[in-house]
Formats: structure tokens, C-alpha cells, sequence
């Protein structure tokens, strides 16, 4: 998987994957969903615990929360993760 906390590189996975930020409404984190994912494709209904958010809303909170993506070109696979300070994005 590659890493990555690049917003461009981001949005063109989420394109090419058809799939649209997303918060999940059961974590929080000072009163707001804290927990970030994506709904892709066909996944978007029916998914009562997630709830779709706009890029502007998803990179805040990206960004707040020090998180990376993982994902992988050839598939859907992708992992939303806390980054260690201490790290690098190499180690996500």
C-alpha cells in the first residue's frame, strides 16, 4: 500500500474508486464524529453509520486528527490512519 497525506493524490483515488468522504457518526471526539472513511460506490446506501461529508470538512479533519491514507491503485483497498509523530508517512 502507499502512503500518502496529499490532498490532490487523495481525491484522484477517491475519483478513480468512485468514492466520497465520509464521517462515522459513533466515534467522537470532542462532540464531533472523529473517525474519517469513504463510501464507495454502491456502499453509500444502506450504511446508517457513516454519513457522507464535503472535501473542505474531511481535509479539516484530516489534517486536525494527523492522519495518513494507505491505498493501493489497482483495488479499492485503503487505510485511514493516525500518523506517529515520531514517524514518518513511510510507516503508515
Amino acid at each position: 500500500m502507499k502512503p500518502t497525506r496529499n490532498h490532490d493524490e487523495i481525491r484522484r483515488w477517491a475519483t478513480r474508486h468512485d468514492a466520497v468522504p465520509a464521517e462515522v457518526r459513533i466515534i467522537k471526539f470532542d462532540g464531533e464524529p472523529a473517525v474519517l472513511h469513504f463510501l464507495l460506490g454502491e456502499a453509500r446506501e444502506g450504511t446508517p453509520e457513516l454519513r457522507p461529508i464535503d472535501w473542505e470538512d474531511f481535509f479539516a479533519r484530516f489534517d486536525l486528527l494527523d492522519l495518513g491514507f494507505a491505498y493501493d491503485d489497482d483495488s479499492s483497498q485503503f487505510a485511514i490512519v493516525r500518523i506517529d509523530k515520531d514517524a514518518s508517512t513511510a510507516a503508515l
